[in-house]
């Protein structure tokens, strides 16, 4: 079963103080803890650059979503550390894109190697 004591919380509300389209439209309330250093956490929206609506829309919707929130955060996510072995041994192997991180390779893959 997974600890998720080690799991870090994130918070995300709506920034009130934003006022250029280059400010995050969403940031944490206070610096986040993680692996003994602080970081601030903030959120911008990638709209298409030919359909400046969708930016608009959803700019509304977070509106809409801080109202209803009130105090509560618009998002909350949480960060969990990799546990998986086979994740583990991928990235110390310097494993990648055709790493077999399970060690389970079809012996008999017309694509051997490559999967």
């Amino acid at each position: 079963m997974t600890d998720h004591s080690q799991d870090v919380k994130l918070s995300l509300w709506k920034n009130d103080k934003r006022t250029t389209a280059t400010q995050p439209i969403l940031k944490g309330g206070k610096p986040q803890v993680i692996a003994g250093q602080e970081y601030w956490v903030s959120a911008w929206i990638n709209a298409p650059k030919d359909n400046p609506e969708v930016a608009s829309k959803i700019e509304k919707m977070i509106d809409v979503l801080a109202q209803m929130q009130g105090t509560y955060p618009i998002i909350n996510v949480s960060l969990s550390p990799a546990e998986s072995q086979g994740y583990a041994q991928a990235q110390s192997t310097g494993g990648g894109v055709g790493a077999d991180p399970f060690g389970d390779e079809i012996p008999f893959s017309p694509i051997r190697g490559l999967v």
